[in-house]
């Protein structure tokens, strides 16, 4: 979350499917990197 903070603390407060879609964004990065090592 702490990547994702500076970018979306600028507009609004978080909704709750933002940080679903967030959350499942960081599980496909994670995904990726397992993945590609």
């Amino acid at each position: 979350m702490q990547l994702v903070r500076p970018v979306f603390g600028s507009w609004q407060t978080p909704t709750p499917a933002l940080t679903l879609r967030v959350r499942i964004f960081q599980q496909q990065m994670l995904h990726q990197l397992k993945n590609h090592c």
